[in-house]
């Protein structure tokens, strides 16, 4: 008799445990669902399961330290953390633990089945390494759709960056191109590949805690720190690649420290008086024009010395016009598996405004166009009317745009503060929703409602859902 192979998931969220326990049954899963740090150590002890799906924060405690325990060491289970927002101390918390992955909620079932399938396949694999090294790219490096020539020019210079793996990157465009994307390319195609790619935005953390999450800190080292220290992301990506996104928001003292690890590949961490010694290749990102960011004194000129050997420019969307059907081809056959939807293509009028539409958010942009297109949609085809980009008409002084967004001007604060407040009409005020539909997590999307001044008593101004 075949064993059933059995899944834990440690979870308050009632409703998302469920969801996965549905999926997972019908594939042959033994599903348990506990809600605490102390139901999950007892079933743990009472039967090691095969994969342990936990919240990074849970009533009594934090997830990951379930991953410490011997059971969950000695079975060879296989761990995954989901988080409600990707904060970068419970990444890299989950990470040290043995997590072979960090999920933001909502997690869609195929999506965290690959990821499941891809370890088991290592475990089973009399070499420990993945049967298939597409299975492994399709996971951690999302493929680089387009043909254009534009982007395969850039495609084929990332070939020579990756026959030199200490050098460091800085990768410039404008926000949304897909930075990150060509950072990871740059990583799985080389010799790193089998050690950690750890990203982090330098523009959400303050300079204190950014300073922590990099470095980590010894115990005592302020107020509120771990009794037993922590390490940092330069720590965790030890042999591998640490992504610095946004890095022209680094504070003075920051770019300091961060010039010291590149010229010498030791630092120290918060409070301590040990240097530590790592190998970390750096790629850096920016949507700054740092040349002039140093001419002006707002970053070190040494430090951008250091980050530019090998510079890399990720062209805009409105610059591969050619790549635009194929990208809204690969977004919804990802988005219709998702949703388990039978959506064959986009009608001739929808694909003739993707393709004309200017795209100033770039290819997220794009991407969170063609789910909310996909979500809405209830038939197999994607209509003009899914889509929540304004039609263009020409005027004198060039394109204006006109229908959904009301735009006073053509500033990206102007697009975006529309964008919000329509998407947040279409799901009548739907937080949750409206975040995912956006592309990123709940408590971004109240600091920018806060921000551009959106409130639920709105609601009844907004339009209703299509």
């Amino acid at each position: 008799m075949q064993i059933k192979p059995t899944l834990l998931i440690v979870d308050e969220d009632a409703a998302h445990s469920e969801a996965l326990e549905k999926a997972f049954r019908v594939d042959g899963y033994e599903v348990t669902i506990v809600a605490d740090k102390a139901h999950a150590r007892a079933e743990i002890r009472r039967r090691p399961p095969t994969v342990l799906v936990t919240a990074a924060r849970l009533r009594d405690g934090r997830g990951s330290e379930i991953l410490s325990l011997d059971e969950i060491r000695d079975s060879r289970c296989i761990p995954v953390v989901v988080v409600d927002s990707p904060e970068i101390q419970d990444v890299v918390e989950a990470v040290t633990c043995g997590a072979i992955d960090v999920l933001e909620k909502p997690v869609f079932p195929g999506h965290l089945a690959a990821i499941i399938g891809k370890s088991l396949n290592e475990r089973n694999s009399p070499t420990g390494m993945a049967k298939s090294s597409d299975d492994v790219d399709s996971l951690s490096r999302p493929p680089i759709v387009g043909s254009s020539r534009v982007l395969r020019r850039l495609i084929d210079s990332l070939s020579l960056v990756t026959q030199a793996p200490r050098a460091t990157v800085l990768i410039e465009g404008e926000s949304g191109t897909g930075k990150e994307l060509i950072a990871r390319a740059i990583h799985y195609d080389g010799p790193r590949s089998a050690n950690p790619f750890l990203a982090v935005n330098c523009a959400t953390l303050t300079e204190n805690l950014l300073e922590a999450e990099l470095f980590g800190y010894e115990k005592g080292a302020f107020t509120g720190a771990l009794s037993s220290g922590k390490k940092g992301l330069f720590d965790a990506a030890n042999g591998g690649t640490l992504f610095l996104d946004e890095v022209g928001e680094l504070a003075p003292g920051l770019q300091a420290r961060l010039l010291r690890v590149l010229q010498e590949g030791t630092f120290k961490r918060v409070g301590g008086i040990v240097d530590v010694a790592v190998d970390v290749r750096i790629i850096a990102a920016t949507n700054r024009d740092l040349r002039r960011e140093v001419q002006e004194n707002r970053f070190r000129a040494d430090l951008y010395y250091r980050l530019n050997v090998v510079p890399i420019t990720v062209p805009p969307l409105r610059e591969r016009q050619g790549d635009i059907a194929e990208l809204c081809g690969y977004f919804l056959d990802k988005f219709s598996r998702e949703l388990m939807k039978s959506i064959r293509g986009f009608s001739p009028e929808a694909m003739d405004k993707l393709i004309n539409y200017p795209w100033p958010g770039n290819v997220r942009e794009l991407r969170n166009v063609c789910e909310y297109a996909a979500i809405v949609c209830d038939g197999d085809t994607i209509e003009k009317r899914h889509l929540t980009i304004p039609d263009q008409v020409e005027t004198d002084e060039g394109p204006a745009l006109e229908g959904a967004l009301q735009l006073k001007d053509m500033s990206l604060r102007s697009m975006e503060s529309e964008l919000i407040r329509m998407v947040l009409g279409e799901t009548r005020f739907n937080v949750t929703r409206a975040a995912n539909i956006l592309g990123i997590n709940r408590s971004t999307l109240y600091n920018k409602m806060r921000d551009y001044g959106l409130h639920r008593d709105e609601r009844p101004k907004m339009r209703q859902s299509v």
